[in-house]
């Protein structure tokens, strides 16, 4: 690859899903955005969306396919209170 805006191997930007860095995902889709992505991959274990990402050494893929199936399971599921996230600090309800 000659540069860091070549597709990866197995990274289709035409395909629905198929693995996408984090600037090719934002290119694709309008929400979320670069630093937000990246805030979610660093807090992945902690929001359960760490199927959808797959490290490899510093570089991060997302499955596009596997992010917005998570997120839409994990819409569907009742809130039930828990805990609430104000500016890094966590307090339950």
């Amino acid at each position: 690859m000659d540069s860091k805006n070549d597709v990866l191997p197995g990274a289709d930007k035409t395909s629905r899903g198929g693995l996408l860095t984090v600037r090719q995902f934002c290119e694709k889709h309008s929400w979320p955005t670069e630093s937000a992505m990246r805030a979610m991959i660093f807090r992945a274990e902690e929001l359960g969306l760490s199927a959808a990402f797959l490290r490899l050494n510093r570089r991060v893929l997302i499955d596009s396919t596997r992010f917005f199936q998570i997120l839409r399971e994990r819409n569907s599921e009742p809130y039930s209170g828990g805990k609430t996230y104000v500016k890094g600090v966590c307090s339950t309800k």
